[in-house]
């Protein structure tokens, strides 16, 4: 059908007609919007936290040659400002997001996280479909 519409480049890859739709100046503000829209309301969630420490909801824009936009929670000490799981600065906003283990008087407890970001996708997903 390509073809048929003039379009005689690659199916797939650079050139393609995937490749020029992904790089419209509409797509880059769709995916720019959908981005900032998913950072807050995982702000919103991470909000009804109790204690959020030193955590918060960032965006990572992309680099020019990339689309995706990066929405985390993070702890302000970070050293490189990339969240994971080494990172002992880090530790705050795992714990909020994952969950962990509390020590009381009895022992060890595990302690639900609430899932701020996880949450916010997943209400994306469910009003707006995808799988």
């Amino acid at each position: 059908m390509a073809e048929w519409l003039g379009f005689n480049g690659p199916v797939r890859g650079p050139g393609s007609v995937e490749d020029v739709v992904s790089h419209l100046p509409a797509t880059k503000a769709a995916l720019k919007s959908a981005g900032h829209a998913l950072a807050a309301r995982t702000q919103s969630n991470l909000s009804l936290h109790r204690d959020t420490g030193n955590a918060k909801v960032v965006i990572i824009s992309p680099p020019k040659t990339k689309l995706d936009w990066h929405v985390a929670i993070v702890d302000a000490g970070q050293k490189d400002g990339v969240p994971d799981r080494t990172d002992n600065n880090n530790k705050s906003a795992i714990s909020i997001e994952m969950g962990h283990w509390q020590k009381t008087k009895t022992g060890r407890v595990w302690v639900d996280g609430i899932h701020a970001l996880g949450n916010a996708v997943e209400d994306r997903v469910r009003k707006h479909g995808g799988g």
